[in-house]
């Protein structure tokens, strides 16, 4: 494949994955506009060592193609259009694209491109990867800085009050809140895209065995943010939770033990996508609360990684709104009883009873419809968040 950008998306990682599996991947990445997360170049290459390459600029333009070609048999089948490997490509843009199939004499001169763009390529390597990574960190704070500039916190725009309650929305009217607070997060260097981030790979990592799962994954699922999971602290970050943190992501004996103990709790509730009982949850609430050090924001936060249609996670940065939306107090709403009462309220909105959307983006939204509630309550210590989601 060429394309002018790439970003971590489920086309991303079915490619990798066939890659692992086949060995026979070639890819040439664009990185104008800084446009490419140095996150997915990474994993490329870790799929595929060697054949990645840094697209060739023109002296008078960018490098801007988007062609995928896969060879079967004798055939090719290639996919030319407006399509970049991204999730805003495949999820939310209007893009138009052709598919064509036929022998490499009959597809010659889109051989013939990808052949040239091959031999202009650079090959990626650590070096020239690491300074990339620094100016697309850069490229985003820049223009982190730049929105804020223009959107002082509290003045950018605001979500329309609703006439009734959250929990009263209908599903369009869900999901047309959720683009308002998409807006309302942008200023402050975060959107809903980095929510679908997290939540398109860190819930995997909750339906495997956690002993299975190497450190910096079982950091993940504790909110523990890297640079393979920039987006790992949504929904609760557990990183000054000490005794957990030993208990929940070592190594040792003892740590696998408590780690069995919670896949175990988690096994209990069975994938989607009809919601499970609220006794299943319950029983897996009561579970994770018997082990060690796990209070209900882990427990909360694991079950919403289990579930992110049917649970939410409550942790300081999120039960005071939570506790707002839910009319459950705090100090109930952290005991088993009060989630109870808080889910059942919650699960019976209009919008967790509509059907699966068919669009790919709604699709994602109703898959994690209530994690994304997250995002209308998330409030850090830092300061770094709109003043007025929730309302």
């Amino acid at each position: 494949m060429a394309v002018a950008w790439a970003t971590r998306c489920e086309q991303l990682s079915s490619l990798c994955g066939y890659a692992k599996r086949r060995s026979k991947l070639r890819a040439i990445i664009g990185r104008d506009f800084a446009g490419t997360d140095p996150v997915a170049v990474e994993r490329l290459l870790a799929a595929a060592p060697g054949q990645i390459r840094w697209g060739c600029r023109p002296c008078s333009g960018i490098f801007h193609p988007k062609v995928f070609l896969f060879h079967h048999d004798n055939l090719i089948t290639a996919i030319v259009g407006s399509a970049n490997l991204t999730r805003q490509a495949f999820l939310c843009n209007v893009e138009a694209t052709i598919r064509l199939c036929g022998t490499a004499n009959e597809l010659s001169q889109l051989v013939q491109f990808f052949g040239a763009q091959w031999h202009l390529a650079e090959e990626v390597n650590t070096e020239n990867l690491e300074t990339y990574r620094r100016q697309w960190h850069a490229q985003r704070e820049c223009q982190r800085q730049a929105q804020k500039g223009l959107q002082p916190a509290g003045t950018g725009p605001v979500a329309a009050a609703a006439t009734d309650p959250i929990l009263s929305w209908s599903w369009d009217q869900y999901v047309d809140q959720l683009r308002l607070v998409d807006k309302l997060w942008q200023p402050f260097g975060h959107s809903i895209e980095s929510y679908l981030d997290m939540l398109e790979e860190i819930p995997e990592l909750a339906r495997r065995s956690l002993s299975t799962l190497s450190k910096v994954q079982l950091l993940a699922l504790l909110g523990i943010w890297g640079e393979e999971y920039p987006n790992a602290g949504w929904l609760g970050w557990m990183g000054a939770k000490g005794k957990a943190r030993q208990a929940l992501t070592e190594s040792d004996t003892a740590s696998r033990q408590t780690q069995a103990r919670v896949t175990t709790a988690l096994q209990m509730i069975p994938p989607g996508p009809t919601l499970p009982s609220v006794q299943v949850v319950g029983a897996a609430y009561q579970e994770l609360r018997k082990i060690n050090f796990v209070g209900p924001g882990i427990a909360t936060r694991y079950l919403t990684l289990r579930r992110p249609d049917a649970c939410v996670s409550v942790n300081g940065a999120s039960q005071d709104g939570l506790s707002r939306i839910l009319g459950v107090p705090v100090s109930r709403l952290c005991r088993w009883e009060g989630y109870e009462q808080g889910l059942k309220r919650l699960w019976a909105a209009p919008w967790m009873a509509a059907p699966r959307p068919t669009t790919s983006l709604e699709g994602k939204f109703w898959d994690n419809r209530c994690a994304l509630l997250d995002a209308f309550v998330y409030r850090p210590k830092s300061g770094e968040h709109p003043n007025v989601t929730w309302q």
